[in-house]
Order: C-alpha cells, then sequence, then structure tokens
C-alpha cells in the first residue's frame, strides 16, 4: 500500500475528476429528458425550432460551457 501522504495526494487530484464526471452525468439524465419531452413535439409542430429565440441564453447554450 503507498504511503498515505501519495493516497492523499492521488485522491486530491482524482476526487475532482470523479464530481465533473458525477455532475455530467447528472446533467446527461435531465438533457435526455428534456429531449424526450421535447422532440414529439417539435415533430408533432405543437412546437416550432424559432420558439428558442424568446429562451434564455442559459437554457439554448451548450452544457459545457459550465465547466470550460
Amino acid at each position: 500500500m503507498a504511503p498515505r501522504e501519495i493516497q492523499d495526494a492521488f485522491v486530491a487530484q482524482v476526487m475532482p475528476m470523479i464530481k465533473l464526471q458525477r455532475s455530467l452525468k447528472s446533467e446527461n439524465k435531465q438533457l435526455a429528458e428534456l429531449r424526450d419531452t421535447l422532440l414529439p413535439k417539435l415533430l408533432s409542430g405543437e412546437i416550432e425550432l424559432g420558439a428558442t429565440e424568446a429562451m434564455e441564453p442559459s437554457l439554448v447554450s451548450s452544457p459545457i460551457e459550465h465547466y470550460i
């Protein structure tokens, strides 16, 4: 087993990546649910693509921008 200092350094480096992975997984689930809700409405004509212009820019922008 590695010395405690090395273990702590490893955890300090890896933990932010694990937290990011969990956050992205959760966001991916939310986006899939949103897609599954909106796509049928878009295909049926219930909503139009131009409707996104009235949305908040934060809702239309790429989710990955939050992490860059």
